[in-house]
């Protein structure tokens, strides 16, 4: 090989952990009561965050509009220890990038109900001053179960088309 085809390799080798470690500090905030300034410096300006839950989409379109969201999320969920699991590889063409992650997350929920959560996170990555940034992240909520109850009588939302 090249020393331009090493190059490119370790380039592209460097872009999916650098893409690994934003996802894991994303839960990590997340998890630390959701910071709404730390969250949303890990999205691009023009970044859009969509939840979707029992067929119901909620979508917040641009940095400050994320940040709000972040901002509310103490007052829905008091404790939650987020687990992202790669389903699939992750792709990289240039300064854009996708990646598909399973989210598995205890919770406590305002109110004090103790819950486990799944959802499939679809994200979109961008590249901006050499520093990756979520452009688009899609949770769809597979399930929310109360613990102690798991899930079996629960509803299960269909699993999300695949992209």
């Amino acid at each position: 090989a090249s020393a331009k085809d090493l190059e490119q390799r370790i380039q592209y080798l460097e872009d999916m952990e650098a893409i690994r470690d934003l996802k894991m500090l994303y839960g990590q905030v997340c998890d630390q009561g959701y910071d709404p300034d730390k969250l949303a410096a890990m999205f691009t300006d023009d970044a859009e965050f969509i939840l979707v839950e029992k067929g119901a989409a909620q979508t917040s379109k641009g940095k400050q509009a994320i940040r709000e969201r972040f901002l509310l999320m103490p007052q829905r969920i008091e404790f939650a220890a987020h687990y992202f699991v790669q389903q699939t590889r992750i792709t990289i063409e240039s300064d854009i990038a996708t990646a598909s992650w399973l989210m598995w997350a205890p919770q406590t929920l305002a109110g004090g109900q103790c819950v486990f959560s799944s959802g499939i996170e679809s994200d979109v990555y961008a590249k901006v001053n050499d520093k990756w940034l979520i452009k688009k992240t899609s949770l769809d909520v597979l399930f929310r179960a109360p613990y102690g109850n798991g899930w079996g009588n629960v509803n299960l939302a269909p699993p999300p088309p695949r992209k």
